[in-house]
């Protein structure tokens, strides 16, 4: 005969079975996948970006278009909220609640085929297919309870952009606040005029391009590299709107007159002037006129002292 009940060998069994069952169910719950849990969709339609929300978030935004503040991902360990937002440019903060949330957060922007880090990253720039910008970053950060800073970066894989967050829970106090700032471009417009035996070209520029060269919050760039920022990604960004709005063959004819990009680039050197300017509300609407009858000019003097007006 067996005796009756379990054996100290059974018992012992038991407990080690139930451990990993609770193991390997608390795993379950909260490490979920990365497409079920973080996954934002981006889209930038008609000059405005749009961020889909998520279901279970308690205020719909209307129309896709949500405010400063609004929730667009809630989970136990972690939410996505706005923080400033306009027309142009979205913040999304990554409230980490939780030893238990992710470290990695993905966004996924309609369009986009790449990323390249600008000046030493201080700038991301997201391209397309063709290589033309599609969109502008700015560099990560993540901060703890204590304001103590974390270790913050992006990568880009599979059409998709990954925020990593490296927090360590005996070291950092939560929750934890991330973010990326997405904002579309360097220029909001163009137009382009008839004058006698030329053009001339209007290019509306965004406050961006301003705040680039200028050193200013939330982007602060050292001058120098932020004027060869606006001089050479803002001067590509002409001549795609200018292809998309005019054809292909108007912007054939503006790339080969080389006093469009002179006027260019001597607009972009005293851009911090501009901007100035406009936060100031001396001019609030800039637009950087260039024509076509000014001959070609790459002194930077004669810039300077006939305010590119040569």
């Amino acid at each position: 005969m067996f005796p009756c009940g379990d054996s100290l060998g059974d018992k012992l069994m038991k407990r080690i079975l139930t451990t990993v069952l609770i193991a390997i169910t608390l795993c379950t719950q909260v490490t979920p996948s990365l497409a079920e849990t973080n996954a934002v969709d981006i889209s930038i339609v008609d000059g405005r970006i749009l961020v889909n929300q998520d279901e279970v978030a308690p205020m719909p935004c209307k129309d896709d278009i949500c405010s400063s503040g609004e929730l667009i991902r809630v989970r136990p360990t972690y939410s996505l909220e706005l923080g400033n937002v306009s027309e142009s440019s979205t913040q999304i903060l990554i409230n980490i609640n939780s030893p238990l949330a992710p470290r990695v957060y993905e966004f996924h922007v309609d369009k986009v085929a790449g990323i390249e880090p600008i000046h030493d990253g201080s700038l991301y720039r997201l391209f397309d297919s063709e290589g033309s910008t599609v969109s502008w970053l700015l560099e990560p950060w993540a901060y703890d309870a204590s304001g103590k800073s974390i270790p913050t970066h992006f990568e880009f894989s599979g059409g998709k952009l990954y925020q990593f967050v490296d927090f360590h829970p005996e070291q950092n106090v939560f929750p934890i606040i991330a973010d990326p700032y997405l904002w579309i471009d360097l220029i909001s417009d163009v137009n382009i005029y008839n004058l006698p035996n030329s053009k001339k070209l209007k290019v509306a520029v965004t406050p961006w391009l301003g705040t680039l060269v200028a050193c200013s919050v939330p982007l602060c760039i050292p001058y120098g590299p932020g004027v060869v920022i606006a001089q050479n990604f803002g001067w590509q960004e002409v001549l795609d709107k200018v292809q998309a709005k005019y054809g292909l063959n108007m912007k054939t004819y503006i790339q080969n007159r080389p006093t469009f990009k002179d006027q260019w680039d001597c607009h972009a050197a005293g851009a911090p002037l501009i901007y100035i300017g406009t936060e100031l509300g001396v001019d609030k609407n800039p637009t950087w006129d260039l024509e076509g009858s000014r001959p070609a000019n790459r002194d930077v003097v004669t810039w300077f002292n006939k305010k590119c007006n040569w």
